[in-house]
């Protein structure tokens, strides 16, 4: 039989990839420094268009971290915020999805099997359940997650393989106003690289990255000092274009408006070399379209998931439970503020005293002197203690009120946690309250499980590829 022998050369489509064998001359090139500046450009507005959006996820982290306050006021931040997302985070891990494929017909059957063993394996080597627990939380505090499907090159000592990520919002820049990621003429997706790293891969960004920035990109309020002075933003700008009559995807890698990598620019067409067997030479000739025609990935998707908690018209990300919490959280942290300063106030009595009084001040303020020292008579006219009001209980009672508010606004009521309504003892009646109760969280683990879902959709995609 003949022996057939593929010889397909493809760059990593993620992270950084070594340089293709074969550069196309300038002429040759579709994608240039023009094609950068103009989507440079692009990427400055879509990224206008989601300011408050970055805006809010910056703060909302800040609320996860107990940050809310920073030092102002002296204000004590607490975590009912916090334990309700935790909460609803541990419902979501309980209900970690698997993958299982059922045949559409009878000859199906044996793919379906195939798919149901391979699938999970991937998954596995993925660490997805470690990207399922990052993209959740992210998911519960942001009110919107998004999860990355590549086909990554270095992988398997340079085999390749696929890659499933969780992709921070920061990070991603999309067409305002769409409801659909996939309806964004273009997508930009940034990574801070080292600058060492780039130069070693890209020898034609040596001597360039040094320079000004020309890509800003929003960050958290990290606890540990981050330079950035020695790393430079990749952009991998996917944008959709119709070719031969159907849709295609394609990726620009750039940095500091350097072309890194293009589909675009790879016209190089793979070939199949079969060997004669009369001859005994080998025989070249097409194994299908270059990534100029065909585009990056087969099934014509931006190679991302996104999903929101709870949908807003207008916005790609909705929102979550920071954001219908964090104002009961808020009043909660200033009433907790006024308990505890009525507290110590009240514990610690201040007086008055006249400087010509006859009282020893610092026998008065010892207070493990068993006598104070002073001359004459001692009244009202000479010391005075400063009377202090202790708060009513209508306050604490508001405090308590905003507490239940956050709770079960949050759906994170206290039977959720396993503790019963008093006066409610029988088992059979505390789990009808749990399973009430816990509707909410199974509406939201049924959207990441959608989610989970359009994963598996474009890893099979990617293995048919």
């Amino acid at each position: 039989m003949a022996k057939i022998q593929a010889e397909m050369m493809r760059p990593t489509f993620d992270g950084i990839q070594p340089q293709a064998a074969e550069i196309p001359t300038i002429e040759d090139k579709i994608i240039g420094t023009e094609q950068i500046l103009k989507a440079t450009e692009t990427m400055r507005k879509y990224r206008e268009g989601k300011a408050r959006l970055e805006s809010k996820i910056i703060n909302n982290e800040e609320f996860w971290k107990l940050r809310q306050w920073n030092g102002e006021g002296d204000v004590p931040s607490t975590a009912w915020l916090w334990s309700c997302i935790q909460s609803r985070y541990s419902d979501a891990m309980d209900s970690y999805p698997t993958c299982n494929f059922l045949p559409r017909q009878e000859d199906d059957k044996a793919e379906a099997q195939k798919l149901s063993e391979i699938v999970p394996v991937i998954l596995q080597q993925n660490d997805y359940e470690s990207v399922y627990a990052d993209a959740t939380l992210y998911f519960l505090k942001q009110g919107g997650m998004v999860q990355g499907v590549f086909w990554d090159g270095n992988k398997n000592n340079g085999l390749g393989d696929i890659k499933i990520a969780k992709v921070d919002l920061l990070s991603l820049f999309w067409s305002p106003a769409i409801k659909d990621i996939q309806d964004s003429p273009h997508l930009f997706y940034t990574e801070l690289v080292d600058n060492d790293l780039l130069e070693q891969r890209y020898p034609q960004t040596k001597g360039k990255l040094s320079g000004a920035k020309t890509v800003n990109v929003a960050k958290y309020i990290y606890d540990d000092t981050l330079d950035t002075s020695e790393k430079s933003v990749v952009v991998d700008w996917y944008y959709k274009k119709e070719v031969n009559g159907r849709r295609t995807v394609h990726l620009v890698k750039y940095v500091n408006n350097i072309v890194l990598y293009a589909t675009e620019n790879d016209t190089e067409v793979p070939m199949t070399t079969q060997v004669d067997e009369q001859t005994g030479l080998p025989i070249s000739y097409p194994a299908g379209e270059s990534l100029a025609e065909r585009g990056l990935y087969d099934h014509g998707l931006y190679p991302f998931v996104m999903t929101s908690l709870f949908p807003v018209e207008g916005s790609l990300c909705g929102y979550g439970l920071t954001d219908i919490g964090r104002d009961a959280q808020v009043s909660i942290d200033i009433m907790n503020k006024a308990l505890l300063d009525n507290t110590v106030v009240n514990s610690k009595p201040r007086a008055f005293i006249r400087n010509d009084g006859t009282v020893n001040e610092e026998e008065f303020l010892n207070t493990e002197q068993t006598l104070i020292h002073c001359e004459g008579n001692v009244d009202e006219t000479n010391i005075r203690f400063v009377n202090a009001n202790n708060i009513n209980g209508t306050y604490i009672s508001m405090m308590q009120a905003k507490i239940d508010e956050l709770k079960y606004t949050t759906s994170n009521q206290d039977v959720n946690n396993g503790i019963a309504t008093s006066g409610i003892t029988a088992g059979s009646a505390i789990a009808s309250l749990q399973e009430v109760a816990g509707k909410n969280a199974r509406n939201t683990n049924l959207t990441v499980h959608r989610a989970f879902k359009e994963v598996v959709y474009q890893v099979v995609e990617l293995i048919r590829q």
